[in-house]
């Protein structure tokens, strides 16, 4: 799939719904497509498959979201199999299996219980493989990006923690989004903060 028929999918399920213009959902994925193609390109991978997996990794929330962009609770984190059938339901399956990969952190299985056996059992056979470059860089890309653009990792989760109080699972993920960070560091000879957010290589943001 190209960049333009990837932009032509999105705005077809967002049609019709007030999220094109709220900036979490369009612009979300709009920035993580942006972050993944540069990281792309300076670690010898194809910058524009990284930009069309970003681009759709978050579809499933264009589906089953209302008309003022909101999900509850299940639907939330249900949209990952959503956007998976969507996007096999085209002949997609690479861009499908992103939906997937990309909402589980070190294969960390969480809120499997709002799913239906028959979509666990196509969740195991998906993790069940080894991750990809293109998986862990669009867990990358998706978690650094925010509302404003761009997040460092340790802020985006410091948020989290301020908004819905601390849990157990976030040192967890966190600790996996960095072992990320440092594999594309040492990928790219560069530094992933400094490409983004034009954080200079030897400061500690915690």
């Amino acid at each position: 799939m190209t960049i333009k028929e990837a932009h032509v999918l999105v705005d077809r399920y967002a049609e019709n719904k007030l999220i094109m213009g709220q900036p979490y959902n369009y612009g979300h994925i709009q920035n993580a497509a942006n972050i993944a193609y540069k990281i792309a390109k300076l670690c010898g991978m194809d910058g524009n498959k990284a930009y069309v997996y970003a681009l759709l990794h978050d579809i499933g929330r264009f589906e089953i979201c209302d008309s003022k962009g909101e999900l509850d609770f299940s639907d939330k984190h249900r949209h990952p199999i959503v956007g998976y059938k969507i996007l096999i339901s085209l002949g997609l399956t690479d861009e499908a299996n992103i939906c997937i990969t990309h909402a589980f952190l070190g294969k960390i299985n969480k809120y499997r219980e709002l799913y239906e056996e028959e979509e666990n059992l196509i969740v195991d056979k998906i993790l069940s493989q080894p991750f990809d470059d293109y998986d862990l860089l669009i867990q990358l890309a998706d978690e650094m990006s925010v509302v404003a653009g761009y997040s460092a990792l340790e802020t985006r989760f410091a948020r989290k923690i301020m908004e819905d109080g601390f849990r157990e699972e976030y040192l967890e993920e966190l600790n996996q989004l960095c072992k990320i960070k440092d594999y594309f560091d040492n990928k790219m000879n560069g530094n992933v903060y400094e490409l983004v957010l034009n954080i200079p290589n030897n400061i500690r943001l915690l």
